[in-house]
């Protein structure tokens, strides 16, 4: 999932600016997988809230609202990807979106 920095990356302990590619491509992942996690434990945790009201309507509505925002949000994240990608295969740049290591190369153009 994270990319490991190429041996061109360090230059006598010195990160070079053509790491940028590398460093961006494992924020994204990280952050993927940050929106993945939280997104998990709020289905669960209002599912929970859902199971435990006993029926009282306004703990109802609020599991049932805070459920809705994870899926709602999980969506946007998921489609703003979708969106990236759909981008990237009109213009005919896919390749340089989905392989981080040719930006980094300079064979994306």
């Amino acid at each position: 999932m994270f990319l490991d920095w190429p041996a061109t990356c360090v230059d006598n302990g010195v990160a070079k600016l053509s790491c940028l590619p590398v460093v961006f491509h494992n924020v994204v992942s990280g952050f993927l997988l940050f929106v993945g996690a939280v997104a998990l434990f709020m289905i669960i945790y209002s599912a929970i809230k859902f199971i435990t009201s006993n029926g009282d309507q306004k703990q109802l509505d609020a599991a049932r609202k805070m459920m809705t925002m994870a899926i709602v949000g999980t969506i946007l994240v998921l489609s703003s990807f979708a969106i990236l990608y759909f981008v990237g295969y009109i213009t005919k740049s896919t390749p340089c979106i989905t392989n981080i290591d040719s930006v980094a190369t300079g064979g994306c153009k």
